[in-house]
């Protein structure tokens, strides 16, 4: 089974064994007709998500996707629309809370991260100062050997 992005086509391939065991095959091509450029048709994507969505899954966080057809119909709704926000630009007050947020939800990061390798900060500090030094060696081994 083929299938292109964003369900542009789809191609089925059946196999069926017959009782006298011969194989037959059956090829089913799809097409549907958008009125997207062909180009976007053959782009790659790196998401891991599927290309057409018909039933709602669960969310990690508790609810459910969107169906393919539940969010083209939500994109058609918002075409057009100017966000509430656009031209807007925060304050500086706005500015220092979010970064603070960021360096609050980082910090809690990379503390995990190192109750999770069993190390205190000052070990982890060395470690990587070590790790440092030795590539900083090798480098300059290799330098001088090549001259």
């Amino acid at each position: 089974q083929r299938r292109s992005l964003m369900g542009f086509s789809t191609q089925l391939h059946l196999s069926s064994e017959s009782n006298n065991d011969q194989s037959s095959s059956t090829t089913t091509t799809i097409a549907t007709t958008t009125s997207e450029p062909a180009s976007e048709a053959t782009s790659t994507t790196t998401t891991n998500k599927p290309d057409v969505i018909e039933v709602p899954m669960p969310t990690e966080a508790g609810g459910y996707t969107h169906t393919t057809a539940s969010r083209a119909k939500i994109s058609a709704a918002n075409k057009g629309k100017t966000p509430w926000n656009k031209g807007k630009s925060r304050s500086e007050e706005t500015k220092a809370r979010i970064a603070a947020g960021v360096r609050k939800k980082n910090r809690e990061r990379f503390l995990k991260k190192l109750q999770d390798m069993g190390l205190t900060e000052e070990e982890y500090e060395a470690k990587k100062k070590e790790d440092r030094r030795k590539k900083d060696a090798e480098r300059r081994a290799r330098k001088s050997a090549n001259g």
